[in-house]
């Protein structure tokens, strides 16, 4: 079922896009506002598709919000359209593939294939997964997003042999130019026989580049209904924190080609380096010598695990820097530069204070759904392991010795083959940094990114966080060739009609204009 409201004041979770649009509410239930026992999702699907044929009929754009967690202009209408409410579409209607929907020879286990709607939130998915005795692989650390919010915009985790939420995607089923359904996968690894899109009722897209664009295109290549997720037996995460100059990082933690090498003092690795899952590392940005390094270790597979999952729960301090901002905000308000600074020293210093070192987790239970308060903004920036030393001097520079309340998070990743992610390099290292909400955080934001394009830096940046193109264009992030083959799979899937539908704010600005 489909409903259309009239235009309505509406704005992101931290306040960062303040717009009035009219709002489209797709849901899975018929016209008596029921949810059929069978096949729900398909009325999902089918309020997907009349939207697009209606936008098509009065030229008006079409923007996905989903819970409203990116920072970005993604969520902005380019022109005049509708907000996309999708939150509501949030079955995960197979477990599992069928053997006469399963390609043969693909080396996954068919029963760690998972298709689920696109409105459903990462939070949402690790329960419904851990009550089946699976996990997600990687996880951002807040997880309000939904699945094509998360995935659209590139966000990662701190895995550093995995890559972000787009790389455990094997399939998108999506809404295109005049409410066509496709089922949309790489065609050197396809995962689906050909009666799975016959069962979607789609047409098969079985391409490289249409896959690589599609998956992470924050919205701008069409109405995603549901997603094919690779998704692992449950495990459990163990962590330590330490304390550790940054000196000391900046000099024992780079790469030998698409491995991170981790040459650290024993007492930062107290599980030794070769078994290492995730890194990430806090810095105080007004006084960044002392950081407290986060060293994950798997603890194997746990298939008798039984997580706890918990209700979403106040901001604490953890591994996401946007939780730590926005306490920040709470706890401080409008105080002294002093004050500030202690604060965020504290909270920094927090990480370590217990002297006692976690209990094994699985990774819903590390990472589980926040509610925040509001007021932050944040950048997300993408360098080459072996520049991340570099860069970080750039980004501590272009803060000029000013006071900024947050903590800045770097993270470690594998790299991706999605055209556009943050994570292109062949191990990423992300450079995270939350702040108020304010002009003036945008003007450093501006002298961060000035400030990397200048030195030379080849960087990327995360299109769910603050992004800027004006002086590091698109095609120097991201490379000639994967913008150019980006730009052709979408005109290819769209069509001039379709470009004009499934456009924002960002994707103008971001200069992904066909040229």
């Amino acid at each position: 079922m489909l409903t259309l409201r009239e235009a309505e004041a509406w704005a992101n979770l931290h306040g960062t896009v303040v717009q009035t649009q009219r709002m489209a509410v797709p849901t899975n239930l018929d016209a008596t506002g029921i949810r059929p026992a069978i096949d729900a999702w398909r009325l999902g699907l089918d309020a997907l598709r009349e939207l697009v044929q209606r936008a098509e009929l009065s030229g008006a754009s079409l923007v996905p919000i989903g819970s409203g967690w990116s920072l970005s202009r993604a969520l902005a209408v380019d022109g005049t359209g509708w907000l996309v409410d999708t939150k509501h579409l949030k079955e995960v209607p197979f477990v599992g593939l069928r053997a006469e929907h399963f390609h043969v020879g693909t080396g996954i286990d068919p029963g760690h294939l998972v298709f689920a709607q696109s409105g459903n939130t990462v939070a949402r998915m690790h329960d419904a997964l851990a009550g089946l005795g699976l996990s997600l692989p990687t996880s951002g650390a807040s997880c309000g997003q939904t699945l094509a919010g998360a995935i659209s915009t590139g966000t990662h985790g701190a895995a550093i042999a995995y890559g972000g939420l787009a790389d455990m995607v094997r399939g998108v089923s999506m809404v295109l130019t005049g409410g066509e359904h496709v089922w949309i996968e790489p065609s050197n690894r396809r995962v689906t026989s050909d009666a799975w899109p016959t069962h979607l009722g789609a047409r098969a897209v079985r391409d490289d580049d249409a896959f690589h664009s599609a998956v992470v295109s924050f919205g701008a290549m069409g109405l995603v209904h549901g997603y094919l997720l690779e998704v692992e037996p449950m495990f459990r995460i163990q962590r330590y924190y330490r304390t550790a100059s940054l000196r000391t990082l900046k000099g024992g933690i780079r790469r030998l080609g698409r491995t991170l090498l981790l040459d650290l003092p024993a007492k930062l690795l107290p599980g030794g380096a070769a078994a290492v899952h995730h890194v990430d590392v806090g810095i105080d940005p007004n006084d960044p010598d002392q950081c407290v390094l986060s060293i994950g270790y798997s603890a194997g597979p746990a298939p008798g695990y039984v997580p706890v999952i918990k209700p979403a729960a106040q901001p604490k301090v953890g591994d996401d820097a946007i939780i730590d901002i926005t306490r920040l905000i709470a706890l401080v308000g409008p105080l002294s530069n002093a004050r500030v600074r202690k604060e965020v020293r504290k909270l920094l210093d927090e990480r370590t204070s217990t002297g006692e070192d976690e209990p094994a987790a699985a990774l819903c239970e590390l990472f589980p759904q926040i509610r925040f308060p509001t007021g932050g903004h944040s950048t997300e920036i993408g360098v080459d392991v072996d520049d991340w030393p570099r860069a970080l001097d750039v980004v501590l520079k272009a803060i000029g010795g000013g006071t900024v309340p947050g903590i800045m998070s770097v993270r470690f990743v594998r790299g991706s083959e999605h055209l556009l992610t943050i994570t292109r390099f062949p191990v990423t290292c992300t450079i995270e940094l939350p702040t108020v909400n304010s002009p003036r955080t945008l003007r450093m934001f501006g002298r961060i990114w000035r400030g990397l394009h200048e030195a030379g830096i080849t960087h990327t940046l995360h299109w769910g966080q603050a992004c800027g193109f004006n002086d590091a264009p698109v095609e120097v992030m991201y490379g000639r060739d994967a913008v150019r083959r980006w730009r052709a799979a979408r005109e290819g899937l769209l069509g001039p009609v379709g470009m004009k539908i499934f456009r924002n704010r960002l994707r103008g600005e971001s200069g992904l204009e066909m040229k």
